[in-house]
């Protein structure tokens, strides 16, 4: 018994057909099945379960699902009253499918009284319909728990182990797991290493009997010592985590060795692994490629999916991202999730296989579907996006939430996106600042530095200076580019932490070599202004251009400022009209005010009032107050257009209304003047607002009318302190002593009668 059974249960290994896959493997000749499994015995020799679960359908054999079987396994024959088997020869070769024939090499059976044969035959009569029941002919499993009852009864313990399968999974009988063990303890008891194996992963998963770790260890171990594979690598896991025994991890190293040596496919993946990352065993990437290839060379999806990886990578092989390819796909092809979503990015990638955002997404969506976070979170970004698919804000929401759940960050991190763009939902500041958070508590970087934005300007949540430096800090020491450049500002300004130039420069600088702009241009401010370190419009120079080669509008303004005046850099005004154009393309009201004035007066460029006005008016739709009034005073005086008081009036309100003090000034000469909606309150309210800016002209109308008790302004005169000969029409203001002496608002100050009082005539 021990030598036949104990040789079996090690050696014979049985490849079981998925009749799902048999199409699929009909290139694939001279290669192994994609489903192996073994037989009866074997079942329970080659699990799984890869990570131990406890729960009872990882124990299954596959024997309840009819489509998973195409041929028996082994038959046992019973000799006289000795419990002796024997063997069913497999045959059959594996080319297009498995094709397995199961026949009958011989019954040893001894005369004896009738009611030994009696017993040997009604023993023959229940493995032969365990045969059928196994091999999809005449299932009648309540035959042959009866008749396997009977053979227990004279104490056969493989008709123990048989009642106790059979009642683990309900075939022939109603399912009852305390039975379960009793006839499992029987056998294992006596010796059965099956049983012994069965026995350990129900105390394992606390069915038929209460968890005990312990007792699973027992029989693990005494099967285990039987060369029983799957209990040797259960075993080994229990040394692993330390379940029913001491955490060892060389042992656990140990007896997966012995287990893979004899052919266990988890347990090679798993010596696999270990070599691949070190740590218990010297890292060795052609060990870790050995064991791992022998391992997917038998149909382990994570062994092809790590296979894959490796040719990839190429560690310990040659890289190839074809063959990364044609492993993952095979992995990805069996169900593996991993591997979907890895082929997924392949595709995207259009690595070792020619791009296509379609498939890539067709491929994560499986995978998601199988509830992998990563590739949900990626699916919620491909609706998002539409990137292989149809754009849905709906549905990448509904992913983004799928994976959000499960705890991924970038899912988390996404959400706060869409709650602060409004896409698909309204915008909330509160509920994006919750997504924020519980990102960036998962160490999501990019996370801990919008939280640390939304503390600095109190978006989402109360403003607090102090918390914001310390979100900042988290992501800084990641090496996230604007986190540093915020901590080098909070210093440097003193906001949530004390005043430190010293560290202030030293995180600018640090955020500054992981060219983050703001930092760029921040610093270079610093350099040429000279503050709180030596003055260096070289260097000043250097980092606005860097900054300014990103995208930065205020960096390629300024650079285009120190172009026009030569300082740091070789004056250059046609380079600073470039860099103006920059910045103005980017919406840079100043900048295209500044080009305005070099189409004026042709410095650069070639001079062209027409385009002036175009780039002033450009400006000025742009917001900028100063280019509101320049074009208000160009359809004033009709200078590169068409002359038009009501367009002058227009744009001097704008400007005015922005706070520009000239402009409010002109608004309230033109109140005051015929031609305009004449309005003397008006024209005093605008000139008070002018006056309170400090405006001189308006502060002195503003005086004079208080004196007079009214306001005059006058007209249509030619100014003396003006070089200009042509007759204007703005505040006339008349020397008290010299004949026909005026002059302009403009002029007022520095007439060359300072000795002699200027008012505003009457009308």
């Amino acid at each position: 018994y021990s030598g036949a059974v104990q040789s079996i249960s090690v050696t014979n290994n049985i490849k079981i057909t998925n009749k799902n896959n048999k199409n699929k493997n009909k290139k694939k000749k001279n290669n192994n099945n994609s489903n192996s499994n073994s037989n009866d015995d074997n079942t329970d020799n080659n699990s799984n379960n890869n990570n131990n679960n406890n729960n009872i359908n990882d124990m299954n054999d596959g024997r309840e699902d009819e489509d998973l079987w195409t041929s028996a396994a082994t038959v046992y024959f019973l000799e006289g009253s000795m419990a002796t088997k024997a063997m069913y020869e497999i045959q059959g070769k594996i080319l297009n499918e498995l094709a397995v024939q199961v026949k009958l090499l011989k019954m040893c059976s001894k005369e004896g009284n009738s009611k030994k044969r009696t017993q040997n035959e009604e023993c023959i009569k229940a493995i032969r319909y365990l045969k059928r029941f196994l091999s999809g002919k005449k299932r009648n499993s309540k035959k042959a728990y009866r008749l396997f009852s009977f053979a227990a009864e004279d104490g056969d313990l493989e008709a123990h182990y048989q009642l106790g399968k059979m009642l683990l999974f309900g075939k022939g009988i109603t399912k009852k797991a305390e039975k379960a063990v009793e006839w499992f303890e029987l056998a294992a008891e006596n010796g059965h290493v099956c049983a012994q194996f069965w026995l350990a992963k129900m105390y394992q998963a606390g069915i038929g009997r209460k968890l005990n770790d312990k007792l699973a260890f027992k029989w693990f171990k005494q099967s285990a010592e039987q060369n029983n594979i799957c209990a040797m690598y259960c075993l080994g896991w229990c040394y692993e985590t330390g379940s029913g025994v001491v955490k060892d991890k060389i042992k656990a190293i140990e007896w997966w060795m012995r287990s893979a040596l004899l052919g266990h496919s988890i347990s090679q993946y798993n010596i696999g692994q270990c070599y691949y990352f070190g740590g218990r065993v010297t890292q060795n990437d052609e060990k870790a490629f050995h064991w791992i290839c022998m391992s997917a060379d038998q149909n382990l999806p994570h062994a092809q999916q790590a296979l894959g990886v490796m040719y990839t990578k190429g560690k310990g092989i040659s890289q190839s991202n074809t063959e990364g390819f044609s492993w993952t796909l095979l992995a990805a092809e069996r169900g593996h999730s991993r591997a979907q979503s890895c082929l997924g990015y392949m595709y995207l990638l259009g690595e070792g296989v020619k791009q296509s955002d379609k498939k890539a997404f067709e491929w994560l969506l499986r995978s998601a579907k199988q509830g992998r976070a990563d590739a949900q979170c990626f699916v919620g970004e491909c609706y998002y996006t539409a990137k292989g698919t149809n754009q849905n804000y709906d549905k990448a929401k509904e992913w983004f939430l799928k994976a959000a759940d499960k705890g991924n960050s970038d899912a988390q991190y996404n959400l706060g996106m869409m709650y602060t763009e409004g896409h698909g939902v309204e915008v909330d500041d509160i509920i994006s600042f919750d997504w924020f958070s519980q990102a960036a508590e998962k160490g999501h970087v990019s996370s801990q530095a919008i939280v640390g934005q939304c503390y600095k300007s109190g978006k989402g949540v109360n403003q607090n200076s102090k918390s914001a430096f310390e979100w900042f800090w988290r992501a800084a020491v990641s090496d996230h580019s604007f986190a540093a450049f915020n901590i080098g500002e909070c210093y440097y300004k003193g906001e949530g932490v004390d005043y430190d130039v010293r560290q202030a420069l030293h995180w600018l600088h640090v955020a500054a070599s992981l060219l983050q702009p703001d930092a760029l241009y921040f610093l270079g401010s610093l350099y040429y202004k000279g503050e709180e370190i030596e003055r260096d419009t070289r260097k000043a120079a250097e980092l606005f251009h860097s900054a300014a080669t990103q995208g930065h509008v205020c960096a390629q303004h300024d650079l285009g400022i120190m172009y026009a005046k030569g300082r740091g850099v070789t004056q250059s005004h046609q380079k600073a009209c470039e860099w103006f154009i920059c910045a103005s393309d980017l919406g840079h009201a100043p900048s295209s005010f500044r080009l305005g004035r070099k189409y004026e007066i042709g410095e650069g460029v070639e001079q062209n009032q027409q385009k002036a006005f175009e780039w002033f008016i450009k400006s000025a739709e742009q917001g900028s107050a100063d280019a509101q009034l320049v074009v208000g005073e160009k359809y004033y005086n009709g200078e590169g257009v068409e002359q038009s008081l009501k367009s002058a009036f227009e744009w001097f309100t704008k400007a005015g209304v922005a706070g520009n003090a000239t402009a409010q000034f002109q608004l309230g000469i033109l109140y005051a003047q015929e031609g305009v909606e004449k309005d003397t309150q008006k024209s005093f309210e605008w000139l008070m607002k002018a006056a309170e800016q400090g405006h001189t002209s308006s502060q002195t109308i503003i005086a004079l009318s208080t004196l007079n008790g009214k306001l005059r302004v006058n007209f249509e005169f030619k100014c003396d302190g003006c070089e200009s000969e042509s007759i204007i029409m703005r505040s006339r203001y008349k020397c008290t002593i010299c004949d026909n002496f005026d002059l302009c608002a403009d002029c007022q100050d520095t007439h060359p009668h300072p000795m002699h009082q200027i008012i505003i005539p009457a009308e």
